[in-house]
Parts: C-alpha cells; structure tokens; sequence
C-alpha cells in the first residue's frame, strides 16, 4: 500500500515535458486503449515541448503519447512479469480492520507500467487490479465505517493504475466528491463488468484517468448517481 501524491520518476518528468499545454498531447477513448483491433505508432514533432513525441495510435485516435526523451526499453519477458502481476492479484490480502480511518489509501500492481507497451498486457493488468477491487469489497464489511471504493486507470501511465479506499479521516471531506468526471463510459463499465459480473459499474473520465465505482458497494463518486 501506498499514500497517494506518488509518482514515478520518469512520469514527473514526462508531465514537466508537457506542462506548458494540457491539450499538446491528444488523446482518445481509453477502451479503444484496451482492445482496439488496429494499432500503429510513429514519431511526431510536439511543437509546443520541442520534443519528438511517439503517439501510439488505434483506431485513429491518439490514445497516449511518450517524449523520445523519456522513451523506456520493453522489458524482458513481459508476458511472465505480466503473470506475475496477476498473481498478485489473486493472492491479494487486504487486511481490513474495523478501527481506524483509509485517506485515499491505495494499491498499486503494475508498478513498472507494462500495461503500456499493448494491449493485451494492459487488459492482463486491469484484470489483476480487479481481483484487488474484489478482495477489498469482500472484507469491507469488518469497516465500521461508510466508505467509497472505486478504480483508477490512468490515461498515460498505467504504472499509476490503483484501487483506492476512502472513509471519514481527519484529512480531507468525506464522501469525495468528483466533480470534474465526465460520467458514462458504457465500453468501460462494459469491460469491468466482464470481471466481476456481481457488480454494476459506473465510470467516467478526466483529463488523465478514468474512476469506477460500482453501484450499491459503499458510497458513490457522484451524489448525482446515487447509491
């Protein structure tokens, strides 16, 4: 477990690269991300960071983008680190306990962010980070405490990919409200769904992640939605 406000290194330095326009890098449909049947990628001149920015693009949208500055080598055997990571998974504990409070605690897997290099190995480590939601859900009722759970799947950077849990802290409000989510990502919510059946989701997106939550498990996102 970590607390949130952490970043990889190599990410601080790409979001600097891009800090000068929030709209240089355009991007496309998270879902078509996932299991778009085309993909293609090639440089191109960014001009407002002055770098050559690779966009990996499917179905022609512009899904994410890399500074060749920044640019990481594909890790050796991706597929075991990628069975490795789902594994984690499936063993996860998340060792809930009825006292204390959770301030945006949460659980990252794919530290290394290898669900960026394709597709199937982003679908591999969504799916593990699922198992992590439903683990967590499961002993959410040893809480004595209302609580939000929900997923986050980042747009850029699937290193920062992670299942959060809120409850009423000394911190910050409670619930969180997520006012700047665009809501109703039916490909999304589609998607998880096919993970864990049991459960209805409701995802949105922002300018860098995607959130979901699923309906009836703790407090919603978006008191607009409801329970």
């Amino acid at each position: 477990m970590c607390r949130i406000g952490g970043a990889h290194a190599w990410t601080v330095l790409f979001m600097a690269a891009v800090a000068t326009s929030r709209t240089a890098t355009p991007l496309g449909d998270f879902y078509h991300a996932i299991i778009g049947p085309r993909r293609k990628s090639c440089w191109y001149p960014c001009f407002q960071t002055h770098h050559i920015v690779r966009r990996h693009v499917i179905n022609g949208l512009f899904v994410f983008n890399r500074c060749k500055s920044f640019r990481r080598k594909k890790p050796r055997g991706i597929d075991r680190i990628a069975s490795s990571i789902l594994k984690d998974g499936t063993e996860f504990e998340p060792g809930l306990i009825p006292e204390g409070w959770h301030y945006y605690d949460h659980w990252h897997l794919d530290w290394d962010g290898i669900g960026d290099f394709n597709s199937k190995i982003r679908l591999i480590t969504i799916e593990a980070h699922m198992k992590v939601f439903s683990a967590v859900a499961e002993q959410s009722s040893v809480l004595n405490s209302p609580f939000q759970l929900f997923i986050s799947l980042a747009r850029r950077d699937a290193g920062q990919d992670a299942i959060y849990l809120h409850t009423p802290n000394p911190n910050s409000a409670f619930p969180a409200e997520f006012d700047d989510v665009e809501w109703g990502v039916p490909e999304l919510e589609e998607q998880l769904s096919k993970f864990l059946p049991q459960y209805q989701f409701v995802a949105g997106r922002r300018d860098f992640n995607y959130v979901a939550f699923a309906k009836g498990l703790g407090a919603p996102l978006s008191a607009s939605i409801g329970a």
